[in-house]
């Protein structure tokens, strides 16, 4: 149970079909920002989804993807709703998890809504882990907030050789999946063999979420310094990476800005040598009109930090004898960059070597793709035929029509947890 690689071949792989919670979205919740008195500020209640989505049609879009994985993995693509029915068939666990939730929503909020908890000891399984999920029992609401985006499973846990670090989510609409996921990988049979590291633990609160912890390979880890992951977290996290045996972790400074949340937003891995990148990130001239700092943490220099001057990221990954192959996220104009960016062109996610899954929307850059040697299948097509696919040496993305998933910000990359890959 390990994964060095963010390519090497998918054998285990934890998903979270979207359902239930986004039944109660408000459109109240999906603006960032509000103007209050033609003053800008912060919206409290933002969700961190920018619209209401088609509960209903994300559902079948999101099985598309489990299809695959399902196919790929033979039967080892993992819900995360039928773990969590696994775990609160008895009332202790329930009542542990849900008056954890009680205190976060307490701390967090100032407010609850329920004052007896009794109740859920005659819940059905599925009932009580609905109301974890949506933040509903019925009509009454129970939590201030459903949890629209715990189908990035991405986000709640990354397995780094073999540990696995549980993530500690940014911003509080987001803590209550870090309660139910501790719970699980804490205690679920799935994830016995890993060594775990609870970042909340160790971090003094620190907030880290796993689409900015990318395991390059099997000497490189690479950390997006976003919004939600401090260049703190990145060097407590460090050591725990270099004790899995890797040589470098290195620090990517991202804009703090929501359409670049997190380092997979704008790089992932598409096979051996070639990465999907969003351009002006990764020119000496961005155009954030900033310095994107690259820092490097060696494992035989525990203490120290090094900045690599006047270098981007794929000219310190070629020092370390990385040569990447940028292959552009909407293609050349800048125009086609910005929008493919937005609707995840660059997150796409790595079955093995040069297979891969993203959006089928994102044309500019499939045609780089295709450029590159890539075939573009269907979903149909892949599952028709998954022996050939499985096996052939040919290069190819399977392309998923995800009208309703992305408007959740996420591609291919966040919607999955890796848990296992085959080393070599």
């Amino acid at each position: 149970m390990s994964i060095h690689s963010e390519i090497d071949f998918l054998e285990k792989v934890l998903v979270h079909r979207p359902g239930v919670e986004h039944k109660f979205i408000l459109p109240s919740q999906t603006n960032e920002i509000l103007v209050v008195n033609d003053i800008m500020k912060k919206n409290p209640d933002f969700i961190l989804f920018d619209d209401i989505i088609d509960h209903q049609k994300i559902g079948k879009e999101h099985d598309d993807l489990s299809n695959i994985l399902n196919t790929w993995t033979d039967g080892n693509c993992f819900y995360l709703i039928d773990l969590l029915l696994e775990l609160f068939t008895n009332n202790s666990a329930r009542l542990e998890v849900f008056n954890n939730c009680l205190e976060l929503e307490k701390k967090l909020f100032k407010s609850t809504t329920i004052s007896n908890t009794n109740f859920i000891k005659n819940l059905s399984t599925i009932e009580f882990v609905n109301i974890l999920i949506s933040g509903r029992s019925g009509e009454t609401k129970v939590f201030n907030y459903p949890l629209p985006n715990f189908m990035f499973t991405r986000d709640i846990g990354v397995v780094l050789g073999n540990s696995i670090l549980i993530s500690n989510a940014h911003f509080p609409v987001r803590k209550r999946e870090n309660i139910i996921s501790k719970y699980l990988i804490e205690n679920h049979q799935l994830f016995k063999r890993y060594k775990k590291i609870n970042f909340k633990d160790i971090s003094n609160g620190l907030s880290i979420e796993g689409g900015d912890v990318m395991v390059f390979n099997d000497k490189i880890v690479i950390i997006g310094i976003s919004q939600r992951t401090p260049l703190k977290s990145v060097e407590i996290l460090s050591s725990h990476i270099f004790n899995e045996g890797f040589d470098f972790v290195i620090g990517v400074e991202l804009p703090k800005k929501r359409e670049v949340m997190h380092l997979d937003t704008v790089l992932t891995r598409a096979s051996d040598n070639e990465c999907i990148i969003y351009p002006p990130l990764f020119n000496k001239k961005n155009n954030y009109d900033k310095d994107l700092n690259i820092y490097l943490f060696k494992s035989d220099e525990k203490n120290k930090i090094t900045r690599p001057f006047d270098e981007t990221l794929l000219d310190l990954l070629g020092k370390l004898d990385i040569d990447v192959v940028p292959i552009n996220c909407g293609g050349e104009k800048e125009i086609n960059q910005k929008r493919e960016q937005w609707t995840e062109g660059a997150n796409c996610f790595a079955l093995a070597p040069g297979k891969i899954i993203g959006y089928k929307r994102n044309y500019e850059t499939i045609n780089e793709l295709i450029k590159r040697g890539y075939k573009q299948i269907s979903v149909d097509l892949f599952l028709n035929n998954s022996d050939h696919w499985i096996s052939t040496d040919e290069k190819f993305i399977i392309v998923i029509d995800g009208s309703e998933l992305v408007r959740g910000r996420g591609g291919m990359r966040c919607l999955t947890m890796p848990i296992k890959r085959r080393n070599g």
